[in-house]
Formats: C-alpha cells, sequence, structure tokens
C-alpha cells in the first residue's frame, strides 16, 4: 500500500537500532561508512524475508542497502513496482547502434 509516512527510520526500526530510538538516516551513513556498529541484539523479525516499499517515498537507498547488510536473510526490497522489473529497452538508438537495454530489479 502508499505510506507517505513511513520513513527511513520506520524502516530501520526492523534491525532494533539504539536503545532510544530506531536508526534514522544519518546512522545507516555511518553504520555504511564504518564509524557505527550494528546492533548487538537479535532484530525484531528475524523471519523477515521481503519488504515492499515501493509506494513510500520517505524512504531513501541509503536505508534500503543498511537494511540489506543489517539483515542478510532479507532476500528482497522492492522500491519499485513488480512491473518494472526486468529488461526494458529504450527509444535511444541511433545512427545504427543497437537500442539500449536498462536492467531494473527490485
Amino acid at each position: 500500500s502508499r505510506s507517505t509516512a513511513l520513513t527511513d527510520q520506520g524502516v530501520l526500526s526492523l534491525v532494533g537500532g539504539m536503545s532510544d530510538r530506531p536508526w534514522d538516516t544519518t546512522d545507516a551513513a555511518a553504520f555504511l561508512g564504518g564509524s557505527l556498529k550494528a546492533p548487538e541484539t537479535a532484530p525484531p523479525c528475524p523471519q523477515l524475508r521481503e519488504l515492499d516499499i515501493t509506494f513510500c517515498p520517505r524512504t531513501t537507498y541509503l536505508a534500503t542497502v543498511a537494511l540489506r547488510r543489517l539483515l542478510p536473510a532479507l532476500a528482497s526490497v522492492r522500491r519499485m513496482p513488480l512491473w518494472m522489473t526486468g529488461e526494458n529497452e529504450t527509444p535511444f538508438d541511433g545512427k545504427g547502434r543497437p537500442k539500449e537495454v536498462h536492467k531494473y530489479w527490485a
């Protein structure tokens, strides 16, 4: 479903975060940069395998990358509709060159 209220902090609450609050975008950047350690507690959702945040515009790719590293059992974090997944030919062929093919994953 569409959520304009879900933010990086809400998504990152799936890994627990700090004792007083879930991680936010700044914490995710610090973790990915190596200056913040992952929470030592077990994640609240250890069986989570897929997360669909397709229509959640207040979440970022930074949080998605952090979430994938923090929850290695997570198979997919979907950020685009399923129908967009795959290979798409673009109309950018020019002067005898083959058309560009763009590949999109979740």
